[in-house]
C-alpha cells in the first residue's frame, strides 16, 4: 500500500436494478464475474447459497436462489444455464445511454472500444446488482482491474492499455481517470468526469447541452470596443495574436488578462471574440441547479472544452475566475506558501499543448506559481477604465434613470467605479424606483455603489460629495503660474514632477484630479494612509508598489500629504524616517511618468526633494475677484443665481404676488456683498465646500446672504485657530 494514498472519491449510490436499462448486459457482465472470474466463491456460503445477495440475483432473474435450502453445487448449476440464455441475446447500456455516448464519441473522436469503456465506468457506478458483484472482487491492481475490464468488454490487453495512457483521448478530455496509484474497487479505480453519471442517463437535443454545465457559448458583450481604447497598443496586439493563432491552428496558446473586479475584463474577451468573429466559449461556473463548480472540476471541463472544439476552427475558450484553479495556499502574514503538487508537470503540459486558443481571467494572480504564469503568452494587467471612459459608460448605463449631468461627472471622478459595479447598480435602480425623480435615483446610486466600494476595500468618498459639488473652474484658483499654460505644455509632453503647496482647501488636490481629467489619464491618488504600513519596510513596498502601477496604467500619480514622507532627513528621530524618504526620492527619480504632490507645510520637505521636482507651484487663498466668482458660480449651481441688481427670488421659489401671505424681502446690495467677500482674505474654494455641506442639514434653502455668512463663518473659525499662518495673503486688487 502506498503512503500516500488518495483519498478515495464519495462513492455514487446505485439506483435499484428493477426496470433499469441495461439489464440483459449487467447480467451477462455479473455472470463473466461470478463463473468465468472465480466470483461465485463469494458469494455461496455453504448451505445458504446466494442468501443476502438480491440485487445480484434480480438483475439474473434468479431470485429462487435467495432461499436458504438451496445447495450450492444446484445454485451454479442455474447460473451457468442462465449464461447459456442470455449468451445470444443483443445487449447494450439502454436506449438513452447508448445515444448520449454516440454524442461524446462523435464530438471527441472516440472510438467504439473507448466509448464503451466509458460506458462500463459509468455503468458499473450505476448499477446496483453490477455494482455488487464487482465489490466481491475486493481491491484491484492496475493489471487486475485491466483484466477484468477486458474480459468484460472482449478487449485486447494492449487496446486497454492505450486507453489509459496518458495520450489516451478518454483521459486527455478528462471523461475519465485511471487511478494507477492504488489498489482499490473497480468502481474506485476508474473516476468518470464528476456530474457525468448523472448527465449520461438523461435526454439531450445535443451534445452541446449535454455539456452545458461544463462549458457553453459566451454571452454577447455589454461594452464595446471603445471602452477599451485605453489599452491603445496592448489591444492590438491582443487581437492580432489572437487573429494570427486562430488562422494557423497555433496549438499553446494562453492569454492571462488579471485586475480587479469589475474592471472589465470579462468583457474584454467577449469584444475580443466579436472582433474576430470567433465563437467564445466559457467554462461553467455552477451546474445546472445554481450550485458553485469546484476547481478541480472546472479545470476537468476546460479539458474537455479543449477537446471538443480542438475540431473547431473558429473557436475561442474562455476560463473565468481562475482563482480556485490555481489555489496555492496564502496567507497575509507568511505570504503565498508553496505546494509540491503532483499534477504541476500535468497542468504545465495542459498549457502548453492546448489546441484551442484561451483566454484566462483572474481577479488576483498571486496565488499562482511563476512556473505557470511563464507559460503565458500575453499578461495584461487591467485597472479601473480612465475617467472619460467611466463618464461613457456612465451615461450609456444610466440612460433610463433621471440622474443629472453632473451626478454622472461627479462619479467619473471615483477612480474605482468600474463597469460592473455601474451596470449593476443601474440595474437594481431601474427595477425598484423606475419612475422616481432624480435626487431619489442619485441617492439609491450612491448607496448601492458605495457599499459596494466598501466592500470591496475601497473608500467611496468621492460618492459623498454628490450634486453639492460646484462647477469646478481653473480660473479662480490664486496659483503662482499660468495653470492654462501649464495644462497644455502637459498636453504636448506629458511628464512632469509637480509639487503644489499652499494653505489647506487652496485648490491643490482638486486642481491634480483636473489635470487628469484634462490630459484624460487615470488618476492614481494616494494619501499616508494608504501607504504607510505597521511593520517595517512595508512603507516602502507601498510606495515602490505605487510607482509601478502608476507606470503601468500610465496614470497621473498624485500624492497628497506629501509632507508625511519628505520631511528632512535632518530631524528624522527613526531610521525607517530616512529609507521611506530614500525609496520615495529614488522612485521619483526613475519615473517617467506624471508625478504630482500636494502639501500644506513647503517649509518642511527634504531639500533634496524639492530638487527633483520641476515646478513648484504656490496657490494661496482667493483674491477678490476670484471669490466673487466662485460665489456666482456656487448660487448658479445650486439654483439660486445671483443678481447684480441686489433682486433674488423668494425661498420658496416665488416672488410675492397679489395676495400672498409671504412677507416682502427688502433686496440686498450687492456692492456690499462684493465689500464682505473682499475682507475674507483667507477665503479657499474649500470653505465653499464645506459651507455647502452644512447647508445640506439647514430647514431653509440656500441663498446669497446664507452662504456669505457660512464663509465668514468659515475663515472666523481660521484665524482663531492660526489659520492665516504659514505666511500667505491674498491681494486685494
Amino acid at each position: 500500500m502506498p503512503l500516500h494514498r488518495r483519498r478515495r472519491p464519495a462513492r455514487i449510490r446505485p439506483v435499484t436494478s428493477a426496470g433499469q436499462p441495461g439489464q440483459t448486459l449487467a447480467a451477462q457482465w455479473i455472470l463473466k464475474i461470478l463463473l468465468d472470474m472465480d466470483g461465485v466463491q463469494e458469494v455461496i456460503d455453504g448451505r445458504h447459497a446466494m442468501t443476502g445477495y438480491t440485487e445480484i440475483l434480480r438483475t439474473l432473474k434468479l431470485e429462487e436462489l435467495g432461499e436458504r435450502n438451496i445447495e450450492p453445487e444446484q445454485a451454479i448449476a442455474r447460473l451457468k444455464q442462465r449464461q447459456q440464455e442470455l449468451a445470444e441475446e443483443q445487449a447494450d447500456f439502454g436506449e438513452t445511454m447508448q445515444q448520449n455516448l454516440a454524442q461524446l464519441g462523435q464530438a471527441l473522436g472516440l472510438c467504439a472500444d473507448e466509448q464503451r469503456v466509458l460506458g462500463c465506468a459509468l455503468f458499473c457506478l450505476t448499477h446496483r446488482g453490477l455494482a455488487e458483484t464487482t465489490d466481491l472482487l475486493g481491491e484491484l491492481s492496475n493489471e487486475g482491474a485491466k483484466r477484468l475490464l477486458a474480459q468484460l468488454l472482449d478487449l485486447p490487453a494492449a487496446a486497454l492499455r492505450k486507453i489509459f495512457s496518458i495520450d489516451g483521448l478518454l483521459m486527455r478530455a478528462g471523461l475519465l481517470r485511471f487511478d494507477n496509484r492504488s489498489a482499490l474497487p473497480l468502481q474506485h479505480k476508474l473516476e468518470p468526469m464528476e456530474g457525468l453519471v448523472d448527465l449520461i442517463h438523461e435526454t439531450h437535443a445535443n451534445v452541446m447541452e449535454m455539456l452545458r454545465d461544463y462549458f457553453h457559448p459566451a454571452k454577447p458583450p455589454s461594452l464595446d470596443a471603445q471602452d477599451f481604447d485605453y489599452l491603445g497598443r496592448q489591444h492590438a496586439i491582443l487581437a492580432q495574436y489572437l487573429a494570427h493563432a486562430a488562422e494557423k491552428r497555433t496549438a499553446g496558446v494562453n492569454i492571462l488578462i488579471h485586475g480587479r473586479p469589475g474592471t472589465g475584463k470579462t468583457e474584454l474577451a467577449r469584444i475580443l471574440a466579436q472582433q474576430l468573429d470567433l465563437k467564445l466559449f466559457e467554462i461553467g461556473m455552477s451546474d445546472s441547479e445554481g450550485d458553485a463548480i469546484q476547481g478541480d472540476r472546472r479545470f476537468t471541463a476546460y479539458q474537455l472544452s479543449q477537446q471538443i472544439l480542438a475540431r473547431q476552427a473558429d473557436a475561442l475558450i474562455l476560463f473565468d475566475e481562475i482563482e480556485d484553479v490555481f489555489n496555492e495556499p496564502f496567507f497575509p502574514f507568511f505570504g503565498i506558501i508553496r505546494r509540491h503538487d503532483r499534477r504541476k508537470a500535468w497542468t504545465n503540459r495542459l498549457l502548453e499543448e492546448n489546441p484551442v486558443p484561451a483566454i484566462w481571467i483572474s481577479n488576483d494572480i498571486r496565488q499562482i506559481d511563476p512556473a505557470y504564469l511563464r507559460r503565458f503568452d500575453l499578461v495584461l494587467p487591467l485597472e479601473t477604465p480612465p475617467r472619460r471612459t467611466r463618464e461613457r459608460i456612465l451615461r450609456r448605463n444610466l440612460q433610463t434613470l433621471a440622474v443629472t449631468d453632473q451626478w454622472i461627472r461627479d462619479m467619473a471622478d471615483h477612480p474605482d467605479i468600474a463597469p460592473a459595479l455601474v451596470e449593476r447598480a443601474a440595474r437594481v435602480v431601474s427595477s425598484i424606483q423606475p419612475s422616481a425623480d432624480a435626487a431619489t435615483q442619485q441617492q439609491d446610486l450612491q448607496l448601492l455603489l458605495g457599499n459596494t466600494l466598501k466592500a470591496m476595500g475601497n473608500r467611496p468618498r468621492a460618492l459623498a460629495q454628490g450634486p453639492h459639488r460646484p462647477t469646478y473652474r481653473r480660473d479662480i484658483l490664486n496659483a503662482d503660474r499660468d495653470l492654462d499654460a501649464l495644462v497644455d505644455g502637459l498636453a504636448r509632453h506629458g511628464q512632469a514632477r509637480l509639487c503644489l503647496y499652499g494653505p489647506p482647501g487652496t485648490g491643490k488636490t482638486e486642481f491634480g484630479r483636473h489635470l487628469a481629467e484634462q490630459l484624460d489619464r487615470p488618476l492614481l491618488l494616494r494619501r499616508a494612509s494608504d501607504l504607510l504600513g505597521p511593520y517595517v519596510g512595508m512603507t516602502e513596498q507601498r510606495i515602490a508598489e505605487m510607482f509601478e502601477q502608476a507606470a503601468s496604467d500610465d496614470a497621473l500619480l498624485l500624492l497628497d500629504e506629501a509632507d508625511s514622507f519628505l520631511r528632512g532627513r535632518a530631524g528624522a528621530h527613526h531610521s525607517w524616517e530616512v529609507t521611506q524618504v530614500n525609496e520615495l526620492l529614488t522612485q521619483m527619480e526613475a519615473f517617467n511618468g506624471l508625478f504630482v504632490c500636494s502639501t500644506n507645510l513647503m517649509t518642511a520637505l527634504d531639500a533634496a526633494a524639492l530638487r527633483r521636482f520641476d515646478l513648484k507651484i504656490r496657490f494661496d487663498p482667493l483674491r477678490p475677484r476670484q471669490a466673487l466668482a466662485l460665489f456666482q458660480q456656487t448660487l448658479a449651481d445650486q439654483g439660486r443665481p445671483y443678481d447684480p441688481e441686489g433682486k433674488h427670488p423668494h425661498p420658496d421659489g416665488e416672488g410675492r404676488g397679489e395676495g400672498s401671505k409671504q412677507p416682502r424681502r427688502e433686496p440686498t446690495n450687492p456692492t456690499q456683498w462684493q465689500h464682505r467677500l473682499a475682507q475674507l482674505d483667507n477665503l479657499t474654494p474649500g470653505d465653499f465646500h464645506a459651507v455647502l455641506r452644512a447647508r445640506r442639514l439647514a430647514p431653509e434653502p440656500l441663498t446669497p446672504e446664507t452662504l456669505l455668512q457660512g464663509l465668514e463663518s468659515e475663515c472666523s473659525v481660521k484665524e482663531a485657530h492660526g489659520g492665516r499662518a504659514i505666511g500667505f495673503m491674498a491681494a486685494i486688487h
